[in-house]
């Protein structure tokens, strides 16, 4: 395996948009890392129903809104 200074040396050696690709797929990486990390944790299981009783829907919530009757 090669010592970061090497990789350092041979990035220093490509274009700047081979540089910058570089640089993004270093990002995907360390994201995919996370996710995987995070995959190995135990979840927290899902609270159902929590805001049961809290948020009440109007019986109007389906009815045609006056402002786009010129539209229908």
């Amino acid at each position: 395996m090669a010592m970061p200074e090497t990789y350092l040396e041979k990035w220093a050696q490509l274009n700047q948009d081979n540089q910058q690709q570089i640089g993004h797929f270093i990002d995907f990486l360390l994201a995919q890392q996370h996710r995987e990390a995070l995959a190995g944790k135990a979840r927290q299981p899902l609270n159902y129903g929590v805001f049961r009783g809290k948020i009440k829907v109007p019986d109007s919530f389906d009815d045609p809104m006056p402002e786009f009757k010129e539209y229908m």
